[in-house]
């Protein structure tokens, strides 16, 4: 197991992301880590949601300077490594859905929920 990550670190990192971070003492923090497989339990130091790219990379230089590994879930139906006293980064909050009714494609990224995908797409290019 890693070295947990000192508060001021953590602190620091909620003050340079947009997203969430959250600690085990947080309200949210067990939804967050909540997956499809309830067999699975995810238990991790931090959990970073990132809303951006920025969050993205901020999240893993604070994992890297603190000695904690990065696990990474996104919808929430893959497996997830294990992940004991570390960082879990959140993509979820990524999402971010693009019609080219021209050209007739969507670009989804990274994969919001299905239902963000569906109601971003016109009718007529289902």
């Amino acid at each position: 197991m890693s070295e947990n990550a000192p508060p001021a670190d953590v602190a620091e990192l909620r003050a340079s992301v947009t997203g969430v971070v959250l600690e085990p003492q947080d309200a949210s923090y067990a939804d967050e880590c909540a997956l499809y497989n309830a067999a699975q339990i995810l238990t991790p130091r931090v959990v970073v949601g990132a809303a951006t790219s920025e969050d993205v990379a901020r999240a893993v230089d604070f994992a890297r300077r603190s000695g904690l590994a990065v696990a990474v879930k996104n919808a929430g139906h893959q497996v997830v490594p294990s992940v004991g006293d570390d960082t879990l980064l959140i993509t979820t909050r990524l999402a971010d859905v693009t019609v080219d009714e021209a050209a007739r494609t969507i670009r989804v990224v990274p994969a919001p929920p299905r239902a963000s995908a569906w109601s971003a797409t016109p009718s007529a290019a289902v």
